[in-house]
């Protein structure tokens, strides 16, 4: 790149077509959240802003380095005025709204990601609940606090790396930097996704290359190469270009898309175009009408007060009345957000935190000691929220809220752990056959496999045949902690968790796989496309054994929200049966894509719609287990009492089931 700047200025002049952008960036997260259907890309609203936020901030702290004006206690202490007030109200509000509408288990974890939005670490602590034993992330109502998160903790370190790059390098070579510091972090964000998901998705060093192309085109913007070749002509070209790619980016990008990682180059790139096709004097037509006129302009400066606004309406209401939100629904979040984001601009944002580093005349030497007696006012403000946000979270959530409460949340916490009783010194993939916990004399080896419902097929199988001293039951440890793949026609566990891999390959042994004669296959919604590498490695042993038998286990009632939320509000376990609330049931198993393919390889289908529902309706499927515990306490999981009972009216009906499928006599 050519020299960044020439004669660069010290305040970065306020452009409209900026809050355009923003404008785009953030009605496109909310319709997204709102549950519109063709708009799944909304989601890269965030990227935008991130883009927005790299251009900005360099654009502003790096002309004032070259000129030995920056500050740093400025700059942070400008930031903290900027951003913290309206997100402290907002976690504040949403905290006390909260109160009114969530179940004590749920306003435990609402606390506690509270606490950790108020100090801009939410991101790191969403990331750590990730996985199958936590909330369904729609109910989240401080989620979307994780980007702010990422770009406060940007802020912290972007500064001192500009910094540090100008004092190394010489001006011209700056943006060559920029652009190393961007293809680093484009590997990084992809080596990560391709690692750990969540990661990615959650944390800072997988976005650090967004931010960095923002920075790379404000260089751009102010070089002396741009100022020869910006003609209108020319960034009319670039603007409609990257316009139009943005927005089909946001129409045909899906939830389901990797992200970030390559994929968000495109959009991030776009976003980036958009900023420098406007980095000039004259306007360009259409372009400008588009970005630059009062209702987006207008719309853009509501952006930061509409995004922290908007999710915690949109979750509480699907706590409410349901994660899919109907058409009448979704006008009224739709109204609420409006009026609030109006209330929290207005009274907050434009009050006491209004842009600062845009337009400002004033230098920031004569602002400094007014930021910092502001900032020590917030921190303390801070620090006091966070106090009645962790008396919540160490009170159970304020149990008083709730009369005649069915399920505390220590209740609901011990009784989800209590699935995992059974398995304390028991035989695994690990150690058998030869393990101190494997019994060599069993004539019956039977590997109980799947998800997260692996605990509820051994909890089964255990309570009803684990008296027959022929039988020996050994678990695999859920294979939705390991990523398969296929690899020169063998099983894979793909990512970096080594002791996945350790169980696959002893399961393609076949000294081991000829010493097991039954495999229980348990699975939530276990024939849909996502259970295909584990349909292999189940179809690699049979075929390293062909006397292997395999039982294939039905899924069972699936609920939009945790069961014992439902029976907290309603007294009772059939609650959970309801039509309203259940997301599935026995009948789907035969609509799942790979329902004939594991057929094919199944020697014992076992229907627990048969087997529990006496018609085939959610109704009259079995809600509690004989001592009256809830099937289950969360969406799906099976409650240990819940799995045994079932277990045992199985056996009742099949005792000899497992003996007949190894070959040996009934007992």
């Amino acid at each position: 790149m050519t020299d960044p700047v020439q004669n660069p200025p010290t305040q970065f002049n306020y452009r409209p077509d900026i809050d355009g952008l923003r404008a785009i960036a953030v009605l496109a997260v909310m319709a997204f959240h709102l549950g519109f259907a063709p708009l799944e890309g909304g989601f890269l609203g965030v990227d935008i802003f991130f883009v927005i936020s790299g251009y900005l901030i360099t654009s502003i702290i790096a002309p004032k380095m070259m000129k030995g004006t920056f500050s740093f206690k400025t700059f942070y202490l400008r930031r903290i005025r900027r951003l913290i007030p309206p997100a402290l109200v907002t976690i504040a509000v949403t905290f006390m709204a909260a109160a009114f509408i969530l179940d004590p288990s749920d306003m435990v974890a609402m606390a506690k990601s509270a606490i950790a939005a108020t100090f801009s670490v939410s991101n790191i602590l969403f990331f750590t609940e990730t996985g199958y034993w936590d909330a369904r992330s729609e109910l989240k109502p401080l989620l979307h606090t994780w980007s702010l998160g990422v770009e406060e903790q940007f802020y912290l370190f972007w500064p001192l790396l500009v910094l540090a790059l100008w004092k190394l390098m010489p001006r011209r070579n700056l943006g060559w930097a920029f652009a190393v510091v961007t293809l680093i972090g484009v590997f990084v964000s992809e080596w990560m996704l391709r690692a750990n998901p969540s990661a990615a998705f959650y944390l800072l060093p997988a976005r650090v290359f967004e931010f960095a192309i923002g920075a790379c085109f404000a260089l751009i913007g102010t070089s002396v190469f741009w100022k020869k070749i910006s003609t209108k002509t020319i960034r009319s070209i670039l603007g409609w270009a990257s316009l139009i790619v943005l927005l089909a980016t946001i129409w045909f990008y899906k939830g389901y898309t990797p992200f970030p990682g390559l994929n968000g180059l495109l959009p991030c790139l776009a976003t980036a175009g958009l900023l420098l096709s406007g980095a000039g004097k004259s306007a360009l037509p259409g372009l400008n009408f588009l970005l630059s006129n009062r209702l987006a302009v207008w719309t853009g400066r509501l952006s930061y007060s509409l995004y922290l606004v908007h999710w915690p309406v949109v979750s509480l209401m699907r706590y409410e009345v349901g994660l899919e939100l109907g058409k009448r629904h979704q006008l009224f979040a739709a109204a609420l957000i409006f009026v609030l984001t109006l209330m929290l601009y207005y009274g907050v944002e434009r009050r006491v935190s209004a842009r600062t580093g845009q337009a400002s005349n004033q230098t920031g030497s004569q602002k400094t000691p007014k930021y910092g007696r502001f900032a020590i006012g917030t921190g303390i403000s801070a620090v006091a929220l966070s106090a009645v946000f962790a008396h919540a979270a160490l009170n159970s959530g304020w149990t008083w809220r709730v009369h005649d409460l069915s399920f505390t949340p220590e209740q609901v916490r011990q009784e989800k752990a209590r699935r995992f009783s059974t398995f304390v010194n028991t035989c695994t993939t690990f150690n058998f056959p030869d393990g101190p916990n494997c019994r060599r004399d069993a004539k019956i080896n039977v590997l109980v496999i799947g998800n997260s419902h692996e605990p509820d097929g051994f909890n089964f199988f255990e309570a009803g045949y684990g008296r027959d001293p022929d039988i020996q039951f050994i678990r695999f440890e859920q294979t939705n902690r390991c990523k398969f793949g296929k690899e020169k026609g063998r099983i894979i566990a793909q990512g970096t968790r080594k002791f996945c891999q350790e169980r696959v390959d002893k399961l393609a042994d076949a000294a081991v796989v000829n010493k097991i004669q039954v495999i229980v296959y348990s699975a939530n919604r276990p024939f849909e496309a996502n259970k295909y590498f584990t349909l292999a490695l189940l179809n690699q042993m049979k075929k390293l054994n062909p006397d292997l038998k395999l039982i294939s286990m039905g899924g069972y009632i699936n609920n939009q929200t945790p069961c014992f939320r439902i029976i907290n509000e309603t007294g009772n376990t059939a609650s959970c049966m309801t039509s309203e609330t259940i997301s599935y049931t026995p009948l789907d198993d035969k609509d799942g894509t790979l329902f004939q393919a594991f057929m094919d390889s199944t020697d014992y289908y076992l229907d627990k719609g048969d087997l529990l529902c006496g018609e085939d309706i959610p109704a009259s499927c079995e809600s509690q287990a004989s001592n009256r515990k809830p099937y289950t306490y969360d969406e799906h999981h099976l409650s240990l009492e819940f799995a045994q009972y079932a277990g045992r009216k199985f056996a009742d009906e099949n005792p000899n089931l497992l003996r007949e499928l190894a070959g040996l006599s009934p007992r």
